[in-house]
């Protein structure tokens, strides 16, 4: 999805991991403001699987090796609202996962619906790393084995687009859980570095305590609930001690 929007549908299986290899979704050509998202959306049915070396969403920035005619010189990617859905299907990125939309107000997602299965390697060089953007788990079915996560909404907030020299600005990265159950998220070392939300606001659970990741250590716990959340029926502790994120429903 170089500079249109476009919509695949996997059903079947799609490769490519050969090492160096991997996915683009959206981007990095984008120029929404005239009707050219570069945005695509990238829907994994219950049959299908995608399997990559690396899968970036509104990649950051074009690579300093692109031709500098007709583009011009490196600059941030301005593609939108691009997306995977994982719909009971199967997300298999060995050595992780980016999601790095610049536009608070357009960003990425990554859903996981049904009886998804998101997995990299244990020891993946990028673990799952959302710059900006949304990663929504509906029910409590999903199967999630990742390496290192990282969830850094303000990653742009200090860069300025050398295309047009306009500051990047302030960013968000919402954790969202959605439907009648919690999936467990099953990492090793996680970091909530700045700006990120917890969405609970579709979230339909009995009172008790549900373990939202089980992780090895933790950085920065830097992470808050969404606005407009009733903290008299929800609260969140961080158990530094056993890596573990625990979501506790009051009433």
């Amino acid at each position: 999805s170089k500079d249109r929007e476009c919509w695949c549908y996997v059903d079947g299986t799609l490769a490519c991991e050969k090492k160096g290899a991997g996915l683009r979704v959206g981007g990095p050509w984008g120029r929404p403001y005239i009707g050219e998202p570069a945005s695509c959306h990238l829907h994994i049915g219950p049959t299908g699987t995608v399997k990559a070396w690396f899968i970036g969403v509104n990649t950051t920035h074009r690579a300093d090796a692109a031709p500098s005619t007709p583009w011009g010189p490196k600059f941030y990617s301005r593609s939108t609202d691009s997306e995977i859905v994982v719909d009971g299907g199967r997300l298999i990125t060995a050595e992780g996962l980016r999601i790095s939309t610049v536009d608070v107000n357009r960003p990425a997602k990554l859903q996981l619906k049904g009886k998804a299965t998101l997995t990299n390697r244990r020891d993946s060089e990028f673990g799952l790393q959302i710059w900006c953007g949304m990663w929504e788990i509906n029910g409590g079915s999903a199967e999630i084995q990742i390496g290192n996560l990282e969830l850094w909404g303000n990653k742009f907030r200090d860069a300025v687009n050398s295309k047009d020299d306009v500051p990047v600005g302030e960013g968000l990265t919402i954790l969202k859980l959605s439907g009648s159950g919690v999936s467990t998220i099953h990492a090793n070392d996680i970091n909530f570095v700045d700006a990120v939300v917890l969405d609970v606001s579709e979230l339909s659970i009995p009172a008790g305590t549900y373990t939202v990741i089980d992780g090895r250590t933790f950085k920065d716990t830097n992470l808050k609930f969404a606005s407009g959340t009733d903290e008299t029926k929800w609260r969140f502790e961080f158990d530094q001690s056993a890596g573990d994120l625990l979501l506790v429903r009051t009433n």
